[in-house]
């Protein structure tokens, strides 16, 4: 289980303080969290804000967490598919992403919020994120020989072809 350190700082930081002392508090949230307010002996969202003690009093410092959007998108064609399939996502959410290409394309890599070739590939999510897939055509090469007496062209004359290029064998 995540462990968060959100904290809230006193100054002066005492076990007891003297009537009539001014106490600062200062809420400090994580990565991934926001301060939301007071409650208790001190009210309203200022941070630093400053306590007068008159009496024992308790002060709770809320947190709320942050969410954030993935956003995927692809270059050629293809999809990218994303496990949890979540609206929006919180800080340190770990995710799965796999490229999924259409037929005649093959997946090449990933830019924005990944990079490398792993497919499928982890994201740990610590703001909005943008992932792009990169989808290049599949080729395939044609290779021609002649036996006998005669030659064998391709026109057009290529090494490699994708799916649905038209290429004209003559002998």
């Amino acid at each position: 289980s995540d462990v968060y350190k959100r904290q809230v700082a006193r100054d002066p930081d005492l076990s007891v303080y003297p009537d009539s002392t001014e106490v600062a508090l200062t809420a400090t949230p994580d990565p991934g969290w926001t301060f939301a307010g007071w409650s208790g002996g001190l009210t309203g969202t200022q941070n630093p804000d400053t306590l007068l003690m008159t009496s024992s009093t308790t002060v709770t410092a809320t947190f709320s967490a942050e969410s954030y959007a993935l956003t995927r998108a692809s270059t050629g064609m293809g999809s990218v598919l994303v496990s949890p399939n979540l609206a929006s996502y919180s800080y340190g959410d770990t995710l799965i992403l796999t490229a999924q290409p259409s037929a005649g394309w093959s997946f090449d890599s990933w830019t924005a919020g990944l990079s490398g070739t792993g497919n499928p590939d982890t994201l740990i999510i610590q703001s909005d994120t943008t992932v792009t897939a990169l989808f290049l055509p599949t080729t395939y090469t044609v290779s021609v020989s002649a036996v006998g007496n005669g030659t064998v062209t391709k026109s057009p004359d290529s090494t490699s072809y994708a799916l649905g290029d038209l290429s004209l064998i003559h002998i």
